[in-house]
């Protein structure tokens, strides 16, 4: 797998997990609200700022996925 195609996994599963939460057509109903929060999108938060502490992302690529959300 590519780096590129990694980082659009995880964006991937940003937009599930922010759209968790929402009345938007985009969201799937086997979503939870808690998905925005705790399931879902800390967790990724959590992983970029490890990826990002071990060298494997730059700070620019961290925030360029947070952009493209």
């Amino acid at each position: 797998m590519t780096k590129e195609k990694f980082i659009e996994m995880i964006r991937a599963m940003y937009r599930v997990g922010n759209a968790s939460d929402s009345d938007s057509d985009e969201r799937e109903p086997w979503t939870h609200p808690d998905m925005a929060g705790e399931a879902c999108c800390q967790l990724l938060d959590d992983m970029l700022a490890r990826l990002r502490h071990c060298g494997v992302l730059t700070s620019s690529e961290v925030a360029r996925i947070y952009d493209l959300l």
